[in-house]
């Protein structure tokens, strides 16, 4: 994984390399959650529609963070701003919680864009609310896009 900073301040974190001349620091990231082994016979956590397999009791004992409030302005020539607000409605603590960003091209389905956004605080007991802002420049925002924007964590 690649951490760089822009010359707007903007922290990256992307597994393509920043551009040419950019200093960027080069990290070792754990495998997500979402790829991990299910336990116990729990869903990996944030596991899209697994969520119909789990036990009530075991989602008592589990983290889940959703978004409760997301926001997506343009701001100016190719840069648009994304802000919320996250929540673990899990039983346990949701630790490392980070917004992952996807931008795709309508037209070909090509990925433009995957930024990892951090979460502040990046620990959440159960019931606890974060927040996230981050604003990105791209070419793709030039054009038409399809933006997903969901939580993850371990």
């Amino acid at each position: 994984m690649y951490r760089w900073i822009d010359e707007r301040g903007v922290v990256h974190f992307s597994d393509q390399p920043p551009p040419r001349g950019t200093k960027f620091e080069l990290r070792d990231m754990p495998v997500p959650p979402t790829t991990a082994a299910v336990v116990e016979g729990q869903a990996p956590a944030g596991a899209a529609g697994a969520e119909a397999d789990v036990t009530p009791k075991a989602r008592a004992k589990t983290a889940r963070v959703k978004i409760t409030e997301n926001e997506t302005q343009p701001v100016g020539n190719g840069v648009q701003e994304f802000n919320g607000t996250v929540q673990n409605i899990g039983g346990s603590v949701a630790e490392d919680v980070i917004v992952v960003i996807t931008v795709t091209e309508p037209v070909q389905g090509a990925q433009c864009l995957r930024e990892e956004v951090e979460v502040d605080p990046p620990t959440l007991p159960p019931d606890a609310s974060g927040t996230f802002s981050v604003r990105l420049q791209n070419p793709c925002f030039l054009g038409p896009t399809t933006v997903d924007v969901r939580p993850d964590w371990r």
